[in-house]
């Protein structure tokens, strides 16, 4: 990637032109949409790279809505990306703190999703008919099988495209317990934004908030899903668990707590937490939960870190 990272002074100039002048220019139609400009700078090392991206208004107003109130408060800016295979990058979640993993989410955080998406804040806003957010403050689901549709248009995913995160399934445990139903995890997105870059097997098409096509050179992007982001020098890759609370078993639930979240999948195939290598009988039932690959988030063996996000 070192060779095709851009530097990206120009484009802050023209982005701050952008900026600057957005009040008095045209505005941009595109396939019966209002177009508006968002760059997400990457930076990993000395190293930075600049995602542009443009915003379809008309096809999902109140996401775009949502997240430009997130992008103004700051609220990307210094995450990193916490999940990155080969046809997708997350990031919006997580930030370090002395190389400490820690959650945007979580509301002991200085800045968090709670800060910023308050009821106050949700009063009165609509997503279609219904209310915009649900009672926790998660945003109502703006896609096909969501529910709230504004245009018969929509942007194609597999096309390169930035997603608003949600749960793929609900947290059947929690769910369970509270006599909630599964289709709660379509009204489950907060700040997580994918960067898709094709043809994917999480983010599937009518089942997430898609707002905006990539104008990059998707090839560029795609260097950041290589191998060389993927896996250290030794081939292993490391690994987030993200959904706990759906392990039904209370001894299984009780290893995932003493384990953690965080996992190391060497070359040769052997799970490790720490310096332990998950084999045999005793850890049959957690090697089974991670064979469902939609429940781990890789992380890139190189810390890539949002630098900032703009939009106009």
């Amino acid at each position: 990637m070192k060779n095709l990272l851009k530097k990206i002074s120009a484009t802050v100039l023209a982005a701050a032109t952008v900026c600057s002048f957005a009040g008095c220019s045209k505005k941009v139609v595109k396939d019966g949409s209002v177009i508006e400009n968002m760059s997400i700078v990457l930076a990993c090392g000395d190293d930075e790279y600049t995602v542009k991206i443009e915003l379809y208004d008309n096809y999902a107003p109140a996401t775009i809505e949502h997240i430009k109130e997130l992008v103004k408060n700051g609220f990307y800016d210094g995450t990193i990306v916490s999940d990155i295979s080969d046809r997708h990058l997350e990031f919006g979640e997580f930030y370090l703190d002395n190389d400490v993993r820690k959650s945007r989410y979580d509301t002991a955080a200085s800045l968090n999703y709670y800060s910023i998406i308050t009821p106050a804040y949700a009063e009165g806003k609509k997503c279609g008919n219904d209310t915009r957010y649900t009672e926790n403050m998660c945003i109502r689901g703006e896609f096909n099988n969501g529910g709230e549709v504004y245009s018969s248009k929509y942007i194609t995913i597999s096309r390169g495209s930035l997603v608003l995160k949600r749960d793929i399934v609900s947290y059947s445990k929690d769910h369970k317990d509270a006599g909630l139903k599964e289709t709660e995890a379509l009204e489950s997105a907060r700040g997580t934004l994918a960067l898709v870059t094709g043809s994917d097997s999480y983010y599937t098409q009518g089942d997430f908030a898609a707002i905006g096509y990539i104008t990059s050179d998707l090839d560029d992007l795609k260097d950041f899903l290589t191998d060389d982001y993927r896996k250290d020098a030794n081939g292993s890759t490391y690994y987030y668990f993200d959904y706990e609370n759906c392990v039904d078993d209370v001894d299984t639930l009780a290893q995932f707590n003493e384990l953690g979240h965080e996992f190391v999948k060497d070359s040769d195939g052997y799970y490790f937490a720490g310096d332990l290598r998950l084999v045999g009988d005793e850890y049959e039932d957690v090697l089974a939960a991670f064979s469902n690959t939609k429940f781990m988030r890789i992380i890139p063996a190189k810390t890539i870190t949002v630098k900032s996000v703009c939009v106009g």
